[in-house]
């Protein structure tokens, strides 16, 4: 019986592409640790509330000392300062009129800017609110009943990341083994598509 080279190439290249999806998949269950608990504010006067809103840019997030939750557990959390429409961030509030509030400037564009880009004044603003979050206990008892949620958020999000790396991975196994039978089926004379050279017919004389 002849070994058919080929079907043993094609399917060390589907156990290899199984291996790699498992290995990515075991890497994104392993290493989703939830990130901490995110609270959110908008304005000077208001107290901060459990959000499940990543903070992204021009939102700037801060990273605050671990809090006591109702449950006796010590937990990061994270202080996301959201921005206006107008992508400035409300520092001081007028009394008269909220929209005449003063405000910051985000700076620069999220590719290529790197640090602080606020002005002073909104730094320190920043600076005196994470380093005494204004959160009610209520909110913390509401932020503990939906903790629940991070793992699958952190589980979704690590697997954006890792997903075209997997997929990249996959892909050039693929390929590979693709552009290897085709080289090999040149040099032996075998056809595209097929594992063996034809037989040919023998003709009657």
């Amino acid at each position: 019986m002849a070994v058919n080279w080929f079907e043993g190439g094609r399917r060390i290249t589907n156990l290899l592409q199984w291996l790699v999806a498992l290995g990515f998949g075991g890497a994104i269950l392993f290493t989703s640790d939830p990130d901490a608990v995110l609270f959110e504010t908008s304005l000077p006067s208001e107290r901060f509330g459990y959000s499940t809103t990543e903070c992204v840019w021009p939102d700037e997030q801060r990273d605050a000392n671990l809090i006591l939750f109702p449950d006796g557990e010590q937990r990061e959390i994270s202080l996301c300062f959201r921005t206006r429409p107008d992508r400035n961030i409300v520092f001081l509030e007028s009394i008269a009129d909220k929209d005449e509030a003063e405000r910051g400037f985000k700076k620069g564009d999220p590719l290529i800017s790197f640090g602080d880009t606020y002005d002073d004044r909104v730094r320190v603003y920043i600076s005196n609110r994470v380093n005494n979050p204004d959160i009610s206990p209520s909110e913390l008892v509401y932020a503990q009943q939906n903790l629940w949620k991070r793992k699958p958020r952190a589980i979704w999000g690590r697997t954006k990341e890792m997903l075209p790396f997997a997929a990249g991975a996959i892909g050039f196994l693929w390929l590979f083994s693709s552009v290897i039978g085709w080289i090999i089926r040149g040099f032996a004379g075998i056809p595209s598509g097929e594992d063996f050279r034809p037989i040919g017919k023998i003709k009657d004389v």
